[in-house]
């Protein structure tokens, strides 16, 4: 996998979790952290479950940026990899 891959493969990892009820997503409960109470847990994994199943996709913004981060990662992967054949090509030139 390439690192310009990871931002879908952890959204969707996030969602799978939340959709088989394995763990809050703490992204989304945050602000209540402090107010937790663990009798509260499976009605928070129920109504998390429920609304990754009512809400299959992901808003058009959400998509559009993390093709946005994707494509800015792969651009300077490639970078760092014209980078090191430069090193590379120079230091066979100076032997």
């Amino acid at each position: 996998m390439s690192a310009s891959q990871v931002g879908i493969r952890v959204r969707n990892l996030q969602l799978r979790i939340m959709k088989e009820k394995l763990s809050l997503n703490a992204f989304a409960f945050y602000s209540g952290i402090f107010a937790y109470k663990l009798e509260d847990r499976d009605a928070l994994l129920d109504f998390q479950s429920e609304a990754v199943k009512k809400f299959k996709k992901i808003p058009k913004i959400f998509y559009w940026t993390i093709r946005f981060i994707e494509k800015r990662i792969e651009c300077d992967i490639l970078k760092l990899k014209n980078k090191k054949n430069d090193k590379s090509l120079a230091l066979e030139q100076i032997a």
